[in-house]
């Protein structure tokens, strides 16, 4: 009976979900797993606050431009056309930017959702071995009670032979 009972207790530290992954390291499994995740998310969202920092400079600068054009067109009646056209041309430029810029941001935020995804599913994976603590309790319940019927079956067996002093 006392062997039972130990075999329970070193089967109960081996699926331990809590239990150590390395001898060295000291982080649990779940630990582990909750770390690499929020490590992913810190990147992401360092990644898209740049990004957005980014496009709030550059909505800035074409506010600018566009106070700009709005001030030259309102404080001087004559403006010859090369100016208008350089200044047209120079707003192209700067709108070809902005979209270039946005679909560069669009190709980046797609490149780091599908990584974010694969380590997210990776995670899933991992983590969907891990026995919680009820299961756990529920497997050693099952354990504990096959043994205890082994051994009560063993005692009945003993005293029916009168093996039993």
């Amino acid at each position: 009976m006392k062997r039972s009972i130990r075999l329970i207790n070193e089967a109960h530290a081996d699926m331990n979900p809590v239990a150590p992954c390395n001898p060295f390291g000291g982080l649990t499994r779940l630990k582990a797993a909750e770390r690499k995740l929020s490590d992913i998310h810190f990147l992401v969202d360092k990644e898209v606050e740049e990004l957005a920092l980014r496009m709030d400079t550059i909505q800035q600068e074409a506010e600018k431009f566009q106070r700009q054009l709005d001030y030259q067109a309102a404080s001087i009646a004559s403006i010859d056309e090369y100016n208008l056209t350089s200044i047209d041309r120079r707003m192209t430029e700067i709108d070809g930017q902005i979209k270039l810029f946005a679909e560069k941001l669009h190709e980046n935020l797609q490149k780091h959702i599908s990584t974010y995804e694969q380590h997210v599913a990776s995670i899933d994976i991992q983590t969907s071995k891990i026995c919680t603590r009820a299961d756990f309790d529920k497997l050693a319940d099952e354990v504990y009670t096959a043994l205890t019927s082994v051994d009560d079956s063993q005692d009945r067996h003993k005293d029916e032979n009168g093996q039993r002093p």
